[in-house]
Parts: C-alpha cells; sequence; structure tokens
C-alpha cells in the first residue's frame, strides 16, 4: 500500500495546484470587490485613494487566496476519489485506500489493480489548468473596480467648465505637492516636525482632491487659507527655534572670552540675581541714594541690551554698572548688616527664618558684588573685540533673515547664499578654534531652521 499512496503523491500535488490556482481567484474576487468599494467611496469625495493601494489590495487577496488554497491538508483518501471520478477508474483508488489493512487475497488483487492504472495516468491530464467562472468572475470584479476608479478620478463625465476647473485646480495641485515635498523629505538637513509632516500630509491630500475636482472652488479657498494659517504657525517656530540658535552662539562666544580671564561659569551664576535678592539690592541701593537709572546712563554703562547681545542677559546689570566707590559703600553696608545679625546670634538670640533667609541673600549679595567689577571689565574687554564685532554683525544680518521669515516671506536662495558667505567670514575672524566651532554650529542650526522655516512659509503661500 505503500507503494500506492507513493504513486499518488504527484497527484496530491496537482491537487494542490488546482486549488492554490481557484484560491487565488477567489482571493481576487475579493480583492476586487472591496478595491471596487473603496473606488465608489472615492468617486464620492469621501476616502481618496490611488491605483498602487487598488492595486496592493487586489495582489494581496491574489497571494492570500494563492498561499491558503495551497496549503490547505491534502488527504490521500480525497486525491483517491478525485482520481477515480476524473479518470474513469470506478473507485478503483477509492476502494484500495478503503481496504489497504486487509490482508485478504482478493483485497490484493484491487490493490494491485488500483497501483496498475495510476500508474499509466499523468497528473496535468487528470487535473488540467484551466480558466473556469471563478477566474472570469475575480478578472470582471477587477475590471470594474478600475472602471469605477477610472470614472471618478478622470474628468471623462465633466461639462466643458468642470473640464476647465479640474485642469486648473491640477496646477494649484502641482505647486502644493512642490512645497510640501521638502516638508517631509527625510535625506533633507533637518528632520520635520510632527506637526511639518502633518502639514505636508494635509497638503498632499489637499493636493490630490484639486487634482480630481473633489471640491469647490469655495471650499478649496478655505482649506488652503487653514494650511496657510498652520504653515505660518510652523514658520514662527523655526524661527524661535533660530533666535534661540543665535543667543546660543552670542553666550557661547562670551562665555568662552570670559574663561579666558579667569571668570568661571560658576562665577557668572552668582551674578544671577533672584527675585528676593534684587528687592534685596534695590532697598539697599535707595537707602544709600544711589538711583538705578544713574548707573543705565553713566558712560561705558553696560545696558541690558548689551548683555542681551552676548546672551547674557539674566546678569545684574545694576552690580556691574556701579561706580568704585558705590561698590565700597554697597559692601560696606553689606558687611555691617552682616555683623549686626552675627552679633544678634552671638548674645544668644536665635535667628528667625526669615533673618536666616536675609542673611543667606546678604552673603549671596557680597559675593556677586566681588566679582562684578572684574565681570564688568571682562565682558567690555569682549564688546570691543574685533570678534564681538564680526560676530554682532553676522547675528544681525541673521535677525533680520529670521525678521523676514516670521512675517511670513520665504528667504530666496540668494539671501540664503549671502548669510552662508557671512558665517565664512566670521570663522576667518574668530581666532580660537573651540569658539569658532561652537558659534558656528549655533549659526548653522540657526540657518537651517530658517531654511525650514521658508519652506513653511511658501506652503502658506499657496
Amino acid at each position: 500500500m505503500n507503494e500506492l499512496n507513493s504513486n499518488l503523491k504527484p497527484f496530491a500535488r496537482r491537487v494542490r495546484v488546482l486549488r492554490a490556482w481557484r484560491g487565488a481567484a477567489l482571493g481576487l474576487l475579493f480583492g476586487a470587490s472591496v478595491s471596487a468599494i473603496w473606488a465608489v467611496i472615492d468617486w464620492i469625495g469621501f476616502w481618496l485613494t490611488e491605483w498602487s493601494w487598488l492595486g496592493i489590495i487586489c495582489a494581496s487577496g491574489l497571494v492570500l487566496g494563492a498561499v491558503v488554497g495551497a496549503f490547505w491538508k491534502v488527504k490521500p483518501s480525497d486525491v483517491a476519489l478525485a482520481v477515480d471520478s476524473r479518470a474513469g477508474l470506478k473507485d478503483r483508488l477509492g476502494t484500495a485506500i478503503e481496504r489497504q489493512a486487509s490482508d485478504a487475497g482478493a483485497d490484493e488483487a484491487v490493490r494491485r489493480d488500483a497501483l496498475d492504472n495510476v500508474k499509466r495516468l499523468e497528473p496535468k491530464r487528470v487535473f488540467p489548468l484551466r480558466v473556469g467562472r471563478w477566474q472570469y468572475t475575480a478578472l470582471g470584479a477587477a475590471a470594474l473596480a478600475s472602471s469605477i476608479f477610472l470614472m471618478g478620478s478622470s474628468a471623462i463625465l465633466l461639462t466643458e467648465d468642470g473640464r476647465e476647473l479640474a485642469a486648473e485646480l491640477s496646477k494649484k495641485a502641482d505647486a502644493i505637492e512642490r512645497v510640501a515635498k521638502p516638508l517631509e523629505d527625510p535625506e533633507g538637513p533637518m528632520e520635520a516636525t510632527p506637526e511639518e509632516k502633518a502639514l505636508a500630509k494635509e497638503m498632499r491630500d489637499f493636493a490630490k482632491r484639486l487634482r480630481r475636482a473633489k471640491m469647490t472652488e469655495e471650499e478649496g479657498l478655505q482649506k488652503a487659507n487653514e494650511l496657510a494659517e498652520k504653515a505660518r504657525e510652523l514658520a514662527k517656530e523655526r524661527v524661535q527655534n533660530a533666535e534661540q540658535a543665535m543667543q546660543t552662539a552670542q553666550q557661547s562666544a562670551a562665555m568662552k572670552s570670559l574663561d579666558e580671564q579667569g571668570l568661571t561659569n560658576e562665577d557668572m551664576e552668582k551674578l544671577k540675581l533672584d527675585a528676593a535678592q534684587q528687592d534685596l539690592l534695590e532697598e539697599m541701593m535707595e537707602n544709600l541714594n544711589i538711583d538705578p537709572s544713574s548707573l543705565e546712563n553713566s558712560q561705558n554703562a553696560l545696558s541690558q541690551e548689551s548683555l542681551s547681545q552676548m546672551g547674557l542677559d539674566d546678569l545684574s546689570d545694576m552690580l556691574m554698572n556701579m561706580s568704585p566707590e558705590e561698590r565700597q559703600r554697597l559692601a560696606e553696608m553689606i558687611n555691617q548688616m552682616m555683623q549686626d545679625m552675627q552679633n544678634q546670634a552671638d548674645s544668644g538670640q536665635p535667628m528667625s527664618e526669615a533673618d536666616q533667609e536675609m542673611l543667606e541673600n546678604l552673603q549671596d549679595l557680597q559675593q556677586a558684588l566681588n566679582i562684578s567689577e572684574e565681570a564688568r571689565n571682562a565682558i567690555q574687554e569682549f564688546m570691543n573685540s574685533p570678534e564681538f564685532q564680526e560676530l554682532m554683525k553676522t547675528v544681525e544680518s541673521f535677525r533680520q533673515a529670521a525678521s523676514q521669515v516670521q512675517g511670513g516671506e520665504p528667504l530666496t536662495p540668494e539671501q540664503i547664499a549671502e548669510l552662508e558667505r557671512q558665517m565664512e567670514e566670521l570663522a576667518e575672524a574668530l581666532k580660537d578654534p573651540e569658539m569658532r566651532e561652537q558659534i558656528l554650529e549655533q549659526l548653522r542650526k540657526a540657518l537651517e531652521q530658517m531654511k525650514q522655516g521658508s519652506e513653511a512659509c511658501e506652503a502658506g503661500g499657496t
């Protein structure tokens, strides 16, 4: 009986081929049906699709049906009955399979007769591959889906005015897709934000609807205004990032220069007064009859604007703008107040929580006052240096470009080239390699942010 089973294996494989053939047809029929439904939905403009998606659905159904059919379990008894039926063997194989465990002499003759008959047969002739009703039905469904999509996505059924409108909208769609592409370019110099990717997707969908004339002019104008507003907001965010990068560049240059003159980051942190320390300083200056406005107006004063240009706008300009005589008077007052509080503690009177906080603020002010003059001199020296002047010239150009982008006007290629040229000039002016690399890195970031903002501006102008 093993020999009979071995001779049936080629027929079993052929049965799998036929099942895969039918399964592919059924799968294609299912995929084509789904595609036809989607094509109808696309026609009415509810959920748009493309040829590629319809093809993927049909191909997926075809492959899945073929795989299921090919790997569906095939029983030897089923194969035997199928061969008997197709080859006219009058149940010879089926009977032999049923009586394969019997040892009777007649059963052996039945098995031998079945084996002789099956050896004379060819699987391809017994199970020929034909195009039948399932295949024709599946192909018809695919043709129907294609026809529905074709009619819904073309101007065939439109009036003359409708075709003219569709042609005009198609031109606008081309422009929209052109400006949307850089927003989602994975190989671009700077990765798009999730919001920019979402905007690009919206714009592509909008362009698709325009090209397919799935909206009226009024609807198109309203959607275009909505996307333009989103694009302008994204451009502003990019400009803010650019401003932050420029501020970091200025601060890096200033801190590097100060560090070379012996002022560490820790020293500069001491010049950043909190609200309580600032209030205490103003109160003490009032008691000493020192007018803060007179400090700002004094010759060579460091204004808040000057400090801001270097990214140091959180430093106390009042401390650094004091004259030597004013510093001396303030230092004496701080020492006197601290001594009074120490005497109070030595006399056995416990310090309240408010007194303890006052003492800590006085100690912080004393430390800040001790380094304020040195910091002032170092900052002024840096501000008068050629490197700082060249940096401010470059940053000013960058700020003007950022302002232009924030106003909704993209940068031209010539403007971008000019900014890059100024960066090269700045690189030549900066002597310190570490400072040069830090500054240029931040300016490159700022420029890329403005480029991305320009692309968003261009998208908003479509």
